[in-house]
């Protein structure tokens, strides 16, 4: 599997605000059943942290993931 395979689950990207945040979201499912989990990160590419985008920003996906 490749950095980057969607047809395994596996999606990177780079968000773009004012910095550069790299975005990973991994999703397998469980148990070969109609579930699945879904795993995000979302990190600053530069610095130690931020005030808040990351996480909004996971929050948001997570969001819009349970209305589909």
């Amino acid at each position: 599997m490749s950095a980057d395979d969607p047809e395994h689950g596996h999606v990177e990207a780079t968000a773009y605000i004012r910095l550069q945040d790299d975005v990973v979201i991994r999703i397998t499912s469980i148990d070969d059943g109609p579930q699945s989990r879904v795993d995000m990160r979302s990190l600053s590419r530069i610095g130690v942290g931020d005030i808040g985008p990351n996480a909004r920003r996971i929050r948001e996906l997570l969001a819009d993931l349970a209305k589909a």
